[in-house]
């Protein structure tokens, strides 16, 4: 397995004449993923967290170091332990497993004889493929708007969730919003979103 500290020597790497089948499928999946590159690139600047991308065959891991609280459902006890997440570190939804077909069960083969040569707790957040035993973790939701105003959603919620969104709109009240191009986030933006996350409840 190769093993890469940027997305730019992955790239590099990939990118480089081998005439296998493999390394066809490695210059698609890097063509497919060109976006989520750009993103990790920014990343790398922005939010430094020991991100490490792997190659196994034609399979890339993207991963990043994380001080996991394996009591985060716990409200007085914390216990951190070191975990490398195979995800983006950002908070969105897409996979940090990246194949040509994830659906394969050669695909989930090979996954699983990657993930057995990393060291240490690793979690894999945000998958398709199914992985054998116990091993879940937050449930994916889907929220279908069935409603035609935000005032009918309101109404539709419990009256302690109502209240608390309520309370939290008149805060934000004099809040304005800007779309930012990604070719304007800096790190500034990076920090801010930061300080937010910090003052979270959770985790």
């Amino acid at each position: 397995m190769e093993r890469f500290l940027t997305i730019g020597g992955l790239v590099n790497w990939c990118g480089k004449d081998r005439q296998t089948s493999y390394s066809r499928n490695l210059i698609k999946i890097v063509e497919e993923k060109k976006a989520l590159i750009n993103l990790l690139e920014l990343l790398e600047e922005v939010n430094p967290c020991g991100q490490e991308y792997y190659v196994y065959e034609d399979i890339i891991l993207i991963t990043y170091h994380n001080k996991l609280n394996l009591l985060s459902f716990h409200k007085d006890l914390k216990f951190k332990v070191g975990t490398r997440m195979i995800g983006l570190p950002i908070s969105i939804s897409q996979s940090g497993v990246w194949a040509c077909d994830e659906e394969d069960a050669e695909v989930r083969k090979k996954v699983l004889e990657a993930l057995t040569t990393l060291k240490g707790l690793t979690v894999v957040l945000n998958s398709d493929i199914e992985f054998p035993g116990q091993n879940r973790t937050l449930s994916n939701f889907v929220f279908e708007n069935r409603f035609t105003s935000f005032d009918q959603y309101l109404q539709a919620m419990r009256s302690s969730y109502r209240r608390h969104l309520i309370i939290a709109l008149r805060k934000g009240e004099d809040l304005s919003f800007k779309q930012v191009s990604p070719g304007h986030f800096t790190k500034q933006h990076y920090q801010l979103y930061q300080s937010i996350m910090k003052r979270a409840d959770y985790p």
